[in-house]
């Protein structure tokens, strides 16, 4: 009988506590797409890629996640792509790494790796990538990744 008063008495607090102090977490990051500026400042020669080479990336942000990103360029077909970005909820901070597999380059198929870095800042995103290359044509590199291309992201 006391047992069952306390734990009524428990569940009440619980209750109370819920409407009287409700949690609500707020992200730092909104939905929608944030862009970001990039120069290349070191390409692989094999790429074609050149240092100085400028572009955008946009980033499609729902529930504080990255769930695409856009990029525009014509000599490669996008492969599929898995995220393993970690945005700061608090901070707005993005960390961590997303690969393309099946990537499609002169007739070559490639996986990537692009392990990223920055903030996002209103509608913009400001930070470093680097891309490596994990397997060209079903073979992986003896070293297991190539260093393509390095970046740097800047806001206007």
């Amino acid at each position: 009988m006391i047992r069952d008063n306390i734990i009524s008495a428990l569940k009440m607090i619980v209750a109370l506590g819920t409407f009287l102090f409700p949690v609500s977490s707020a992200l730092a990051v909104d939905d929608g797409a944030y862009a970001g500026f990039y120069q290349v400042t070191f390409a692989n020669p094999d790429t074609g890629e050149k240092k100085g080479n400028t572009g955008e990336f946009i980033f499609i942000i729902e529930d504080n996640r990255i769930v695409d990103v856009q990029y525009s360029d014509d000599d490669f077909v996008k492969g599929k792509t898995k995220f393993k970005l970690k945005i700061d909820e608090k901070t707005g901070k993005l960390k961590g790494y997303f690969t393309e597999s099946g990537r499609r380059h002169e007739g070559n198929t490639i996986n990537l790796r692009w392990q990223m870095k920055g903030v996002f800042v209103d509608n913009f995103f400001a930070g470093e990538a680097s891309m490596y290359l994990t397997q060209w044509n079903g073979q992986t590199p003896e070293s297991g990744m190539i260093k393509l291309a390095s970046y740097v992201f800047e806001s206007p």
